[in-house]
């Protein structure tokens, strides 16, 4: 007796060695699920927050230095709490000003904390200030921020530039 094969099988061969349509569906969906689960959970890590607050913050105070060569007056940030307060030297003392649309108001937010403030290898506290001098040079500085038991630094340069160092992020010993 003569084997008849399905429409549009190949060569005579029945379509029970393949997939059905439904099966590749449902493959694919919880592939879909899986996926979407790792991205959800890749986009709210620790390291993404305090990175993506890291980044705001380098930001802020580059724009600070940037602005204080183009208007030709000296700046300066401190920092209350994890708000930075911008002030400008009026000649004959500081000024605290409030943010401009030029540079925002750089605060740190996402419950991610400014842990301490370095100029020159010294702390800076209360009204002490980073200062940015017209000319473009500044005092090597150093911000760091905390995390879920996670911390990262923020280095500028005598030039202005802030690099993040990405290396130092790890988790704190208790």
């Amino acid at each position: 007796m003569r084997r008849i094969s399905a429409p549009g099988c190949a060569r005579g061969v029945s379509g029970k060695g393949g997939f059905t349509l439904v099966e590749l569906a449902v493959t694919m969906v919880v592939m879909a699920v899986i996926i979407g689960i790792a991205v959800a959970n890749i986009g709210s890590s620790s390291r993404s927050i305090i990175g993506r607050e890291a980044k705001k913050l380098a930001f802020f105070m580059e724009l600070v230095h940037d602005d204080a060569v183009t208007r030709g007056e000296r700046m300066g940030v401190s920092f209350k709490g994890n708000t930075p307060v911008l002030w400008r030297d009026s000649g004959t003392d500081w000024v605290q000003t409030p943010a401009d649309n030029d540079v925002g108001d750089g605060t740190v937010e996402n419950f991610v904390t400014i842990s301490g403030v370095w100029v020159d290898g010294h702390e800076v506290s209360g009204t002490d200030r980073v200062e940015f001098d017209p000319s473009g040079a500044i005092a090597p500085y150093s911000i760091k921020l905390a995390f879920d038991g996670m911390e990262t630094e923020l280095k500028g340069d005598i030039f202005g530039r802030v690099a993040i160092k990405e290396t130092a992020l790890q988790a704190l010993t208790p």
